[in-house]
């Protein structure tokens, strides 16, 4: 085995093969880790488009059908109170809801493990849910505490994503920033003013009739 001193005073030819050695390792190590970091950003990919997929499938479509005509009847109503008073079997009348829920606690979940393109989520998933969690979820689960979490996380997250300046290839200009703002705005005013009409049109449908004066005023008795 050679010592030191006798690298260094080896010949150009011995430094040029070390270097050239020593090249091809780094070479190597870059081409794996780019090699793995595309292959990860892929996986990410194709997981995303699968839940995207799967929200907007036939499936879910008609659950989310069915969750909303649920919480216009029970928009005051926590989840466990509409399952109390229901007369289904197993659940059956708050099943639309607490898929749907479980669909977000699932996105969440996967979105804190990095298993998601973050920027993908926000586009493809933000709106609907921020409809959702303002309107009926935030309160409608405020007992299902390890759910409401992850729902109340990705709320967070969102509201975060549309207020940062931090984009994905560095900061965001002016222009950019304020379109997101308005966007995140636009989001909650839509739910905020959904619930309220639920609440409006509940308050109107619960409100006893007015009597009708059956009095005929051309009777002169």
């Amino acid at each position: 085995m050679m010592s030191l001193s006798e690298i260094i005073n080896s010949p150009p030819a011995i430094w040029t093969a070390i270097l050239g050695f020593v090249t091809a390792i780094v070479i190597h190590a870059i081409s794996n880790l780019i090699r793995a970091l595309l292959d990860d950003r892929s996986k990410r990919r194709e997981l995303t488009n699968s839940l995207h997929s799967e929200f907007n499938g036939p499936s879910m479509s008609a659950l989310r059908n069915k969750s909303n005509l649920l919480i216009e009847k029970n928009i005051t109503a926590p989840i466990d109170v509409i399952d109390s008073n229901s007369n289904k079997s197993s659940s059956e009348e708050i099943l639309p809801i607490a898929t749907l829920m479980r669909f977000y606690q699932r996105l969440s979940t996967l979105r804190q493990d990095g298993a998601l393109r973050s920027r993908l989520i926000s586009r493809w998933f933000g709106e609907t849910f921020v409809w959702w969690y303002r309107v009926y979820m935030d309160q409608g689960f405020k007992d299902w505490e390890t759910a409401h979490r992850e729902l109340e996380d990705l709320y967070r997250w969102l509201e975060k994503d549309a207020k940062s300046r931090i984009g994905r290839w560095g900061w965001r200009s002016t222009r950019e920033m304020t379109r997101r703002a308005m966007q995140w705005e636009r989001w909650c005013r839509n739910a905020d003013e959904k619930r309220r009409d639920i609440f409006k049109r509940l308050q109107e449908q619960s409100e006893p009739t007015p009597a009708i004066d059956q009095t005929d005023s051309t009777n002169p008795s």
